[in-house]
């Protein structure tokens, strides 16, 4: 007794040591609850990451709700408060084009305005002068003179034109409108924090005088939010195993030293994690507490069938370790940060309880004692009537009707919180300020090829809004510096002063037109104004890239062009969402023929039954798939998880030698019911979708101890 004790004091020693040093680098580097960060980084998300180092993307929007006098003076204080938020760079309310702006503008209106190279001819000049005068005279309209550019030789460049109210910017019929340019991409949650607790203590007061958005609040109240649901849950479920399980075994010292090894596998494999993932998601957490369910399988099966008192290896429970472990296996390699972190965690924690349960808890001395209070095997074994064959050809059955119906979410915005107030703030703002236009994504090798590439799509597409309506190449600026030199402007000027004449202008009226082309200086490509008109051209590995913005329904006649991308996250989302789904659906294929290969070689001649944990709730999950319209990614992997699940308890109830396979089997199923089950409670998406696969599943599971077991 005195060597019990012994091991078991040492075991704990160890344990906590392990679980104090992972609870303290837990606290320094705590999982995220932005959901994001779990994405796959492949070119659709590299994209958007590209897509959010440009500031135009780093935005943060405020509505003062009327028009009147008070509300005026309320966005004017507003928008210097924002002006005083250390994460805010620059605020915009006032219309006003600045000094440097208008000196660009002077200095290059000839470079990079459309200009009409054609001769005119005197009668040309003559007719363009009296149409003038005609309209002049004939309507109630003032109608200006351009004195400069008469013969209208030079268009006006494009901009994008926001809503304004005597100088002000506005959201129309709402109210005031203040736009701030923020430092913090999406993906800076430290920096985005701030920002947004900076915002809540400034502008709290306003109560619902004022809307505020920024795209980068999602990751900050959605975190917040899932974090807080993810705890709850955890301890929820936690409390409900401690109970259940000490309702099922009567022992407080096997419910210590089980708990402990539970904590423990957990820990580690978080910590093993880490070295594999930059950010961790708190789904995994949630995760964590209901995967501890299926390690106490190992506990049951060895403990109720007196492995540990008679020191022997239970085959069965190994086997029913490695179909499982190979199955986590093969999704680990599933290219989904989530599904993969899951898949990982589940894998090293399973291991690292079997190993402890299998091997270490021998030593300890545990020993079952029977209690004939909760003696239930016999009952099934009553009932269990159901043939086989039938319930794999009803399995077949669903699962031929339910695949047609099948309908996947590729929306990866789906999975995370509904964040209902930001998503109404998002859509108004998109909708009142003229958000209609897409942004693209222009690269080029150098800035030269990049500014040539904007050329090329504003010439597709004249309502296009890109770096080419203000600038030019060097290359485009030089043959501009030469057409306006060679163009004869003096033959002009002089046919321009006789036709006037003709028509009756007075005197001097186009003495100065043209003369500003006289002097014209080379063309001075200013980066500051630009950046100040709307356009940043950011240096990558690859070369250059700016930003550049288009009609929705041109969005068809650049799809194909090289070195051009339309930012639509709805549509890069799912097309990662999609690719994983491909994925997926690789790694299901070689895994199902590998539980099924395992299966066969185990069970041998029962194996139709031991199948049937693998078929019968794969066939319920899909008709649920078929009945609620859709599935997502969270789904296919609670799926897959409850297939390695059932195959466990096929393989342990296949063997006629287990006595106590039955009862050990529906206690886990009861864990894992409350494990799992519990999830279906969250507000999270990604979180319920795994409960209500598991509970279908475990039902399933369920019906399947009443399969009648046939002689092997």
């Amino acid at each position: 007794m005195k060597l019990q004790y012994r091991e078991r004091i040492r075991f704990l020693l160890v344990a906590f040591i392990i679980i104090f040093l992972g609870i303290v680098f837990l606290w320094k580097y705590p999982p995220v609850g932005d959901i994001s960060k779990a994405l796959p980084n492949d070119d659709a998300i590299k994209v958007l990451d590209d897509y959010n180092r440009f500031n135009s993307s780093k935005k943060l929007f405020i509505l003062v709700k009327g028009f009147n006098d008070a509300s005026l003076n309320k966005a004017n204080k507003i928008s210097k408060e924002l002006s005083s938020l250390s994460q805010v760079e620059n605020v915009y309310f006032d219309m006003d084009i600045d000094s440097d702006t208008k000196e660009y503008f002077s200095k290059s209106w000839y470079y990079f305005s459309d200009f009409d190279s054609s001769v005119k001819s005197f009668e040309q000049v003559k007719q363009k002068l009296k149409n003038l005068s005609d309209q002049m005279m004939s309507g109630d309209v003032y109608t200006p003179l351009n004195t400069d550019d008469p013969m209208g030789l030079f268009s006006q460049p494009t901009f994008i034109q926001s809503a304004n109210q005597d100088g002000k910017l506005i959201v129309p019929n709402k109210g005031y409108c203040i736009i701030a340019s923020i430092r913090p991409s999406v993906g800076d949650m430290e920096k985005s924090t701030i920002l947004y607790n900076e915002v809540k203590s400034t502008f709290d007061k306003y109560g619902d005088s004022i809307i505020v958005y920024s795209p980068n609040f999602y990751s900050v109240e959605n975190s917040a939010y899932i974090s807080n649901d993810i705890h709850k849950i955890t301890i929820i479920t936690i409390i409900i195993l401690i109970s259940v399980y000490f309702f099922l075994l009567r022992t407080k010292v096997m419910l210590l030293f089980s708990m402990t090894t539970l904590f423990v596998s957990a820990l580690i494999a978080v910590l093993v994690l880490r070295v594999f993932f930059d950010d961790v998601s708190i789904l995994v957490v949630a995760f964590g507490a209901s995967i501890a369910t299926i390690a106490e399988d190992y506990l049951f099966m060895l403990f109720l069938n007196d492995d540990y008192k008679h020191k022997r290896f239970n085959k069965q429970v190994f086997w029913g370790f490695i179909a499982t472990i190979f199955g986590l296996f093969v999704l680990s390699f599933i290219s989904f940060p989530l599904i993969s972190q899951l898949a990982i965690f589940a894998l090293v924690s399973l291991s690292i309880s079997y190993v402890i349960f299998a091997f270490i808890f021998p030593k300890l001395e545990f020993y079952s004692k029977e209690n004939k209070e909760i003696q239930l095997t016999h009952n099934f074994n009553r009932y269990a009537k159901i043939p086989p064959i039938l319930i794999t050809i009803i399995s077949i059955i669903l699962i031929l009707i339910s695949i047609p119906r099948l309908n996947f979410d590729s929306n990866f915005r789906n999975l995370d919180y509904q964040n209902i107030p930001l998503l109404e703030a998002e859509k108004m703002f998109e909708q009142s300020l003229g958000e209609s236009r897409m942004p693209v994504l222009i690269y080029g090798k150098s800035r030269e090829d990049l500014l040539e590439k904007s050329k090329e799509i504003r010439k597709l597409l004249p309502t296009s809004y890109t770096v080419a309506n203000v600038s030019l190449s060097g290359k485009d600026a030089k043959n501009r510096y030469d057409i306006l030199k060679n163009y004869n402007f003096d033959l002009l000027n002089k046919n321009i002063e006789k036709a006037s004449k003709e028509v009756g202008f007075r005197d001097g009226t186009f003495a100065n037109s043209y003369n500003g082309i006289k002097n014209i200086s080379t063309y001075n490509f200013d980066d500051k104004v630009i950046n100040k008109l709307g356009f940043e051209i950011i240096k990558t590995d690859r070369g250059y890239m700016t930003l550049g913005y288009i009609m929705p329904n041109d969005k068809k006649y650049i799809e194909n062009m090289p070195s051009v991308l339309v930012i639509d996250s709805k549509y890069l989302l799912s097309y990662s969402a999609n690719k994983a789904l491909s994925s997926f659906k690789l790694f299901f294929i070689i895994g199902f023929i590998g539980l099924v290969a395992l299966i066969v070689f185990v069970v041998r001649k029962r194996f139709l039954y031991a199948l049937n944990f693998l078929f019968f709730p794969t066939a319920l999950v899909l008709s649920m798939f078929a009945m609620i319209g859709n599935f997502n990614l969270m789904h296919i992997f609670a799926l897959f998880l409850m297939m390695i699940y059932g195959i466990d308890y096929g393989i342990y109830l296949a063997n006629d030698k287990l006595g106590n396979s039955m009862r050990a089997v529906f206690y886990s199923c009861m864990t894992t019911f409350a494990g799992f089950g519990i999830l279906s409670l969250s507000s999270v998406p990604a979180v319920y979708s795994m409960g209500y696969v598991s509970i279908v599943a475990i039902l399933a599971i369920l019906i399947l101890f009443f399969q009648k077991k046939e002689r092997g």
